[in-house]
Parts: C-alpha cells; structure tokens; sequence
C-alpha cells in the first residue's frame, strides 16, 4: 500500500507539473515540489489523510520554522527555550509547534472516524500503529510522535529523489538506458529493475542527503599516517560524506 501511494503522489506530481514544464521548458523549483509531494505522500500514505495542498505548504514552513529557532537560537542561548515568548522568532516558533500538532491531531481524529472497515485495513499504518498503541498516555504524545515521522520522513525522501533525477538529467546516455529498461518491463517488476536500483545507489553514494555521515565501529587498530597515532580497536569513527 506504501508503495501504490507513493507511486500514485510522484505520477500525479510528474502528469501535473512535470511533465507540461518539460513540454514546455519551464523552470520548475523541483526540490519544493518534491517536498510538497512528499509530504502529501506521507499524509496520505501513513495518516489515511489526503492533505491539501495548503496544508502540506503550512507543514513543511512550520516545520522549517521550527527547525531553525530550536537549532539556531534555543541550542545557542541560554534559557531561550524558558524564555520563549519574549522574542518574535520565540513566539514565531510557539505558533509553528502549535499549528503542527493541530494538524497531527486532527489527522488522528480523520483516521478514529474511518469506517471500521477501513480501519482494519489500515491498521499497519503510521497512524494506525500510534493510535493503537496503549503505551501512549495521550494524545498528545500521539500527535508528537505523528510529527517526528512527518519530520523525519519528508525532507530526506525528496531531496534524494531530486539528486537522482539531477543526476539522470546530468547523464542522458543512462537515463535512456534506464527508460528502455524500464519501460522493456512489466509494471510490478520495475521497483526491483536492476538498472533502476544501481542508479538510486549510485545517486545516494554521489548525493547523500544525510548532512552528518555516517558511525562506523572500528574492528582493528588502525594507524594514522605512519603513526604514532592509533585508531584503536572500538572506537566510533564519524565518516563525513564529504569526504567519501
């Protein structure tokens, strides 16, 4: 189901918009349409909600919103987080949180009015698996973590797939190699086209929207140069992507 609804989003997305712009060789902002589309992927997909377009723009400028007062100010100065509403980005911040959380709880509210039906249908969904869990004391530690998936699902899941298609149209040769494959192929065996997966992880090697790296555990000592520094065996090594 995951999966249909993705490819549902990204069609409608490339019929609507990508499609005419190319036709018509518009530019289009393709990372803002992909995280639009994603986010309404993920609505639909994992809440049982079609969000609006309004709404999925509303999410994704509060999100952003929030995003940069926790990192840029609370993070950084003291008591700011207490504080809060003594500075217009503090107040800014409060209102984002407070839209985002209405929104997960008024998700949450759509998908407790389902049919029955439909509700053991979606039981296996993002939204299906919160509201049935008792581990949760309320709703509101619901719809907190409603916020952390559409947090942490959006922005990664677009910004990879505009590398790849960057990427494709930066190397026409294998992207016609990577059509006539696809297209050689019935619908249900596309997603595992070998062709189509070598270029998703050659993209993510190239591109990874992962800004931290990557952990490794050390299983030998390593030397540094030609010493005497050692990298013993256990330690955490931090591999920027940079640097790959």
């Amino acid at each position: 189901a995951m999966n249909v609804a993705c490819a549902e989003c990204y069609v409608t997305w490339i019929n609507k918009v990508l499609d005419p712009a190319a036709a018509n060789g518009a530019p289009i902002d393709v990372c803002s349409e992909l995280l639009r589309t994603t986010m309404a992927f993920i609505c639909r997909a994992g809440l049982c909600y079609e969000a609006s377009d309004a709404e999925c723009l509303r999410l994704l400028n509060d999100i952003e919103v929030t995003t940069q007062v926790v990192f840029r100010i609370f993070a950084m100065i003291p008591l700011s987080s207490t504080f809060w509403f003594a500075f217009a980005k503090g107040r800014e911040c409060h209102a984002a949180v407070n839209r985002t959380m209405a929104f997960a709880q008024k998700a949450l509210d759509h998908y407790r009015a389902l049919p029955p039906a439909t509700k053991r249908g979606a039981a296996t969904t993002i939204i299906g698996c919160i509201e049935a869990n008792p581990a949760y004391a309320s709703d509101e530690e619901r719809c907190a973590e409603i916020i952390t998936f559409l947090v942490g699902g959006h922005d990664t899941t677009a910004l990879q797939v505009a590398w790849v298609l960057s990427d494709l149209a930066h190397h026409p040769d294998e992207q016609a190699q990577l059509r006539a494959e696809l297209r050689a192929l019935p619908l249900d065996k596309r997603l595992t086209a070998p062709g189509l997966v070598a270029v998703i992880k050659e993209s993510m090697r190239l591109s990874p929207v992962a800004a931290g790296g990557s952990l490794r555990e050390v299983k030998r000592d390593f030397l540094i140069g030609n010493g005497p520094e050692v990298v013993t065996t256990g330690s955490i090594v931090v591999m920027p992507n940079a640097l790959l």
